[in-house]
């Protein structure tokens, strides 16, 4: 039986258990910049403080950007760095909007919405936006992920490298560039049934 908080997710096993492998890898991810991080600064104590003492992802990466971009482009590694952050950027904004969305799961379409951003819209009710979701679309997501942990692991191997730093575990392959996923499924040819729902209003 399914639980009563995941009743939106009925019929939608696989795309659960997707959504719910994101928003907990997002942290390993985390994890990856912190190494980064402590690579450059040298102390794993200051980078943790340097980077968790900030409220927010956005915060947290365009900090550890900020410091680490330097010293990855003396290294000749500025291009590969970028790419692993402009990874990790993307991975932050898809489990952001599923981190604090609503589900609604009917006519067969799993959708997601902002109630945020409903909030703020101007008029005289709020207009929430509803996204639908493939299953395709979501396996594409935490392929990037993947992508996005190999790149980030993989550029400060090679950044430690070159600093004759000491490597933990094997030998990391340079990964394979993939690009960026959408966020959502609108606009796609869902079924017909997609185009009775979409926008409701908050009565």
């Amino acid at each position: 039986m399914l639980d009563a908080l995941l009743v939106p997710f009925a019929g939608f096993r696989r795309e659960r258990e997707i959504v719910g492998k994101m928003l907990v890898a997002y942290g390993e991810l985390e994890i990856a910049v912190l190494d980064i991080l402590t690579s450059v600064l040298k102390d794993g104590q200051a980078s943790a403080r340097t980077m968790f003492q900030l409220r927010s992802e956005a915060n947290r990466l365009a900090v550890a950007e900020a410091i680490a971009t330097p010293p990855f482009e003396k290294a000749g590694l500025g291009g590969q760095f970028k790419e692993a952050f402009d990874a990790m950027n993307h991975c932050k904004n898809i489990r952001n909007q599923y981190a604090h969305c609503i589900w609604i799961g009917d006519g067969g379409i799993l959708r997601f919405a902002n109630l945020e951003e409903a909030a703020k819209s101007k008029g005289e009710k709020c207009q929430v936006v509803s996204h639908p979701l493939t299953l395709a679309l979501l396996r594409n997501q935490w392929a990037y992920f993947e992508y996005a942990d190999h790149a980030l692991l993989w550029v400060n191997q090679e950044y430690r490298k070159k600093h004759k730093q000491e490597l933990h575990g094997p030998i990391i392959p340079k990964p394979k560039r993939l690009s960026p996923p959408k966020q959502h499924s609108r606009g796609e040819a869902l079924s017909q049934i997609w185009m009775s729902v979409g926008k409701w209003r908050l009565q």
